[in-house]
């Protein structure tokens, strides 16, 4: 009898989970297979987490409200699994505040754990204000390509073209009584000839950018620095990637330098090799 090999619930939902991390959470609910997280749910237990901030996020209830929408539409920036529970790093807002938001969801349930930070996001991260800049710059592009395709255009008609036939009547003499400087004109000599200049383009300069990690002092310090400096995508995300790498206990204080360009598995690379000089 032919066996057939099983695949265990929890390897499956790792696979799932991993797929996931830059999806939308209502994206990831459906392809996963969870339920919707529920906005009751979601207003009472995340009013419990933001007692402690110090009002520094609106917690009446329409704001409250408008940030479940934030949040189950928002960017899954990390995700994993918990002894069998799938656990979402979940980033939204509201105006000019932005959220990050763990969320786990055992037996089908949906819980808030906690607030993971609360930050001041750029102008530029409000959905209204990237779609209405995609919409001016469209609009432009059009304008601009209408414009200069009517300038090319007119410019075509106005100028006549000089066919090579006109050139023959005009000089007919010259034709028939040298023939050999008819050639020469017909074929010029290499001397004649322009070259090109060359033009060379320096590579772009790489910047470097120095980190001193103190004793006693949370990596995700350095995961900020990092993301601060555009060399990881996400300071939460890339906290996660040390924490699975090991890296929370076997990074040592000192200090370490990183080049911009650098891909995410060379930082870790520069980590793990230790600092170029070691903390006090």
């Amino acid at each position: 009898m032919q066996q057939v090999a099983s695949v265990e619930p929890n390897t499956l939902m790792r696979s799932f989970v991993s797929e996931v991390v830059h999806h939308s959470l209502h994206r990831a609910a459906r392809q996963i297979g969870l339920p919707p997280l529920p906005t009751q749910v979601f207003v009472m237990e995340v009013s419990r987490a933001l007692t402690g901030l110090d009002g520094r996020f609106p917690d009446d209830h329409d704001s409250l409200v408008k940030l479940w929408r934030s949040i189950w539409h928002g960017e899954i920036i990390a995700a994993q699994v918990q002894e069998d529970v799938p656990v979402f790093y979940v980033r939204g807002g509201q105006g000019g505040m932005g959220i990050v938001v763990r969320l786990l969801c055992e037996h089908d349930q949906w819980s808030v754990d906690r607030v993971v930070s609360v930050y001041h996001r750029p102008l530029f991260e409000a959905r209204w204000l990237s779609r209405t800049t995609t919409a001016a710059v469209i609009v432009a592009a059009a304008a601009i390509g209408f414009a200069s395709h009517g300038l090319s255009a007119h410019s075509l008609v106005a100028k006549p073209v000089q066919t090579a036939a006109s050139q023959i009547t005009q000089a007919p003499a010259i034709a028939k009584t040298t023939t050999v400087t008819a050639a020469q004109h017909a074929r010029p000599s290499l001397h004649s000839r322009q070259v090109a200049p060359k033009v060379t383009v320096a590579p772009p300069q790489k910047s470097s950018y120095t980190f001193t990690l103190g004793l006693g002092m949370p990596l995700y310090n350095l995961a900020q620095f990092l993301a601060d400096k555009k060399l990881v995508p996400s300071a939460m995300g890339f906290d996660m990637t040390m924490k699975q790498d090991g890296l929370n206990s076997d990074v040592q204080a000192g200090t370490y330098t990183f080049t911009s360009g650098m891909t995410v598995q060379q930082i870790i690379h520069v980590l793990k090799s230790g600092p170029v000089t070691s903390g006090s």
